[in-house]
């Protein structure tokens, strides 16, 4: 197969033929086969007749090769339940033009498919994510080729849209009122369509439950189909205090397409969160590490940053920490990121909740923003009993300033910098500043005439500052 060239409209037309068609097709293009048939924006096949002749019960066959130019998908040319049409005559007897969308020409019990993918569409409803070649060619009621033999193709792109992420309630938090918002990030890519649903599903949580037990096994509080990636749990609504014994609810959003089926990768399922009764809330509950340093949309200015968090595992539990720092670009949203970047740091921490770099990590780069998550796994076993929040913080180095000038005024150095910025911690952009500093002195057992800089030692013996104490600074007028 040819390069793939991903967003194109590709149309043959014949010098000799008579019929000429075009085929389109969106971009991202829908796995869901079901999409397909009900959504007439996704393909449209433009047929134009130069002839003076009217088709009555035309017909089109297609076929789907892989990015291999494997055929996986197909209909016949010769069967007679594909649906018929009437091709109109060209000018002056008729428009010549006939529109057909993808309700109108996919049905999927007209459609053959490969072996190898039988199974997977059938299970799924869907073709697999890759790039794909679509062609079309028409047919008289006699089974006859009219476009010449020829046929119009088009390349198309499949892409599974990655699952929502839960935003709030934080994992861990408490319930505070009973009209609590519940919010995730919406589905882009791949699926979307117009009917695009989330199910919201609440469950209790028991003392001794974590949330993925809560949500697989416990009765149901609430299972709610909404179009908005964002819900207020309403009056009319199942109370929270219906589950005397629950200690906290756990909850999960799945993504639907209009037709029921997963619109996302992991069967449309986000990860699972719990939140608990106000007064219920029992240290001995298991949660997930809590981030603590750096705090979430921080700045930091130190290229040997300490990650801390906290976590209370349950007695006798041995465990081990994961830490994962990705950077993130301008539109990266950190909870997807977390997962989809790559790594610039990971650290397998075994006891102390607790990560400091001694070394400077040359990987931070000045004005760029990273995210950072920690997990908690079980030894031996290696099950994730829990994952954190995602943080991130903006890394900013300190800028090293250029020394303009100096004068030692009884006993004090006043220190003249040119170039505005930030200095020892000091936020003053766009001023150029004095910084008065204490110093103590000693000197070096030798002399030595040198030039540095704007600076002359003559024949005396140096000095080298054991530490300086800023004691003021302001503006130079």
């Amino acid at each position: 197969m040819k390069k793939l060239i991903l967003l194109s409209i590709f149309s043959v037309t014949s010098i000799f033929a008579q019929i000429s068609l075009n085929v389109s097709i969106r971009q991202p293009t829908p796995s869901s086969i079901s999409v397909w048939q009900k959504d007439p924006t996704v393909l449209q096949l433009f047929v134009r007749n130069s002839s003076a002749t009217t088709y009555k019960n035309a017909y089109f066959s297609f076929s789907i090769h892989d990015q291999n130019d494997k055929n996986i998908a197909y209909t016949r040319d010769n069967d007679p339940t594909l649906p018929k049409f009437i091709i109109p005559a060209g000018p002056p007897s008729g428009s010549g033009t006939l529109i057909i969308n993808g309700p109108q020409l996919v049905r999927v019990g007209e459609i053959k498919f490969d072996k190898s993918l039988g199974n997977v569409v059938i299970n799924t409803n869907s073709l697999p994510e890759g790039e794909y070649q679509l062609c079309i060619k028409a047919f008289d009621s006699r089974g006859s080729n009219i476009t010449n033999n020829e046929q119009s193709c088009t390349y198309f792109s499949i892409r599974i849209p990655e699952p929502p992420m839960l935003i709030s309630p934080f994992d861990g938090d408490t319930l505070l009122t009973n009209y609590q918002t519940f919010s995730w990030t919406p589905i882009t890519g791949g699926n979307l369509e117009f009917g695009l649903k989330y199910k919201l599903k609440i469950t209790p949580l028991f003392v001794g439950q974590n949330g993925r037990t809560a949500i697989e096994s416990n009765p149901i509080l609430i299972d709610k189909l909404v179009s908005a990636p964002v819900y207020t749990y309403l009056p009319s609504d199942p109370s929270f205090t219906l589950f005397q014994d629950a200690v906290g609810y756990a909850w999960q959003v799945q993504a639907l397409t209009a037709s029921g089926e997963p619109a996302a990768r992991l069967d449309g399922k986000s990860e699972i969160r719990v939140f608990y009764k106000k007064k219920f809330k029992p240290i001995f509950v298991q949660g997930p590490p809590k981030l603590k340093e750096p705090k979430n949309l921080s700045t930091v200015k130190t290229k040997t940053p300490t990650f801390t968090w906290s976590y209370l595992p349950i007695t006798n539990q041995d465990v081990y920490y994961q830490l994962k720092v990705v950077e993130l670009s301008q539109f990266d949203y950190p909870q997807t990121a977390i997962d989809k970047n790559n790594v610039i740091y990971g650290k397998t921490y075994n006891s102390i909740p607790q990560y400091f770099r001694s070394i400077p990590h040359t990987n931070f780069q000045n004005d760029i923003s990273y995210a950072w998550r920690v997990q908690v796994v079980k030894n031996g076993t290696n099950e994730v009993l829990g994952k954190s929040d995602v943080f991130s913080f903006k890394f900013k180095d300190l800028q090293g300033g250029l020394l303009a000038s100096f004068t030692n005024v009884s006993g004090k150095l006043m220190y003249e910098f040119a170039d505005p910025g930030e200095y020892s911690g000091y936020p003053l952009a766009n001023a150029n500043i004095k910084l008065v500093v204490k110093y103590v002195m000693e000197y070096s057992n030798h002399e030595n005439n040198t030039n540095q800089g704007d600076q002359t030692h003559a024949g005396h013996k140096l000095p080298r500052i054991l530490r300086t104490v800023v004691a003021g600074y302001r503006p130079v007028r």
